[in-house]
């Protein structure tokens, strides 16, 4: 048994390793093309996101992306905020493609993490199962003052088979009322899903035009595994799965809704949702490949139109009572368009003069009281954090599953992203007290499981097995 665990810990060490996720954490830019899987056959549309994890700032860009043309033909590019289209030529279909990105008058950098764009291709009636390699040939990346910084890449891929496993999920696209306050839902399902048990997402939205409220989980697909606070950031990590389920999840449809509001800062217009950096996989501790489809939020002033509406029928209103009124009192003698005008001008002066002296005095009562609010003061109380050594996911237990979970976030906090650990499992993780969290906690924790699984004695304490090692 203890042979088997070991496997299984290399298994997923070397599964890390030859993944894209350790990139240089001292170069300039690191960017990150995705090792995707598509069904030998398909005739659907084939993404392959190139993230920048890390962006110290450029103005404007090229890179080569060379491919095998015999069996994936490039049909489109879509590009994002943080590296928008800069007069990329026509696609044509050599096998090679330059994409041109940035903006060659701009005032500043863009700093942006997340996805910069997606190839979008298909695969080629001729293809044949196997997995074909994306690779940057040439690159051109200036800054805002004139420099190339250091830049780093890996090689993307598109593996295709006829057993594909594999998780495609998408953002819808909605529309919403221009209204400070108002919530907005979008909802983020999954067309096909070959089975997990636990996944990662990097959802990224305008934190000017929105704010990011709750994330609602469906239980069935897509359960809470958990998840960081929210913060309006402008990106956040969706947490899902749960490590200790005894076999996948394998549910389509709804997987969980993003649920924002309008700010006060918003204009109306298209704002996209974001997914990117996903981190997905299954019961047997294999990645499962991933596709993913932006989604967006219109925001319409459509209150304008009610305004206008209701306003013009007020006035209509108040014409005819007026016009009536006036006839009465005034000499017959006159037509009513003069009596009209009179009596409207009338009306006019009588309003304005009420309106003006009702503002003044509104407005010097909240300036008082808003200055006698500034001095209450605040108590911060720290909370105690109890946890188990080793129990990573507080189950009550510490095994192979602890251990992959320590893996898993030693993997995405090696790329300067969050590990989604809250104070208590960064407690429980970090075994060997250096005050780090990486492969040499995992070890411990799998070779402790190991020790538990097999001992005939009284098992000890993972503190005391630790001591003796």
């Amino acid at each position: 048994m203890k042979k088997r665990l070991w496997s299984a810990f290399f298994a997923v060490i070397v599964m890390m390793n030859i993944s894209p996720m350790f990139v240089s954490a001292d170069a300039g830019i690191d960017i990150r093309l995705a090792q995707v899987e598509a069904e030998l056959g398909s005739d659907e549309i084939i993404s392959v996101p190139v993230n920048a994890d890390a962006n110290a700032g450029y103005i404007t860009g090229t890179i080569d992306f060379k491919w095998d043309n015999s069996a994936l033909t490039l049909v489109s590019v879509d590009f994002t905020e943080i590296a928008p289209n800069c007069n990329s030529a026509a696609i044509t279909d050599t096998g090679i493609y330059r994409v041109a990105f940035g903006k060659n008058l701009a005032e500043q950098d863009f700093t942006g993490t997340g996805k910069m764009f997606a190839l979008n291709f298909k695969a080629k009636d001729t293809a044949k199962a196997g997995t074909y390699d994306i690779n940057v040939v040439h690159y051109d990346i200036i800054n805002y003052d004139l420099l190339r910084p250091s830049v780093t890449f890996n090689t993307g891929s598109v593996k295709l088979s006829n057993e594909v496993k594999s998780v495609s999920l998408a953002a819808d696209n909605v529309s919403a009322d221009l209204t400070a306050g108002s919530e907005v839902r979008v909802p983020v399902s999954a067309a096909k899903n070959s089975g997990y048990v636990a996944g990662l997402l990097d959802i990224t939205w305008n934190k000017e035009a929105l704010a990011l409220k709750a994330v609602e989980y469906n239980a069935d697909n897509a359960p809470e595994r958990g998840a960081a606070p929210i913060a309006n950031t402008g990106s956040y990590k969706v947490s899902f799965g749960n490590s200790t389920a005894t076999s996948d999840f394998k549910g389509k449809g709804e997987f969980f809704t993003l649920v924002f509001t309008v700010t006060d800062t918003a204009a109306a217009g298209t704002y996209p949702i974001g997914l990117a950096s996903p981190t997905i996989v299954n019961n047997a501790l294999e990645k499962v490949y991933v596709t993913l489809k932006d989604g967006s939020v219109e925001l319409k002033n459509t209150a304008t139109a009610t305004t206008t509406s209701t306003t013009t029928s007020a006035t209509t209103t108040t014409k005819k009572p007026t016009t009536t009124t006036t006839t009465s009192t005034a000499t017959t003698t006159k037509k009513p368009t003069t009596t009209t005008t009179t009596s409207t001008a009338t009306t006019t002066k009588k309003s304005t003069t009420t309106t003006t002296t009702s503002a003044t005095t509104t407005t010097k009562k909240p300036t008082t009281t808003t200055t006698s609010v500034t001095t209450t003061s605040v108590t911060t109380t720290v909370p105690t954090v109890t946890y188990t050594l080793g129990d990573v996911n507080n189950d009550g237990q510490i095994n192979s599953v602890d251990a992959s979970s320590v893996l898993l976030y030693y993997a995405l906090i090696s790329t300067n992203k969050e590990g989604g650990y809250d104070d208590k499992q960064k407690a429980a993780a970090d075994v060997n007290h250096d005050g780090m969290i990486n492969s040499v906690d995992a070890s411990r924790i799998l070779s402790y499981y190991a020790y538990a699984s097999t001992t005939m004695e009284d098992v000890m304490s993972l503190e005391e097995f630790l001591k003796k090692k």
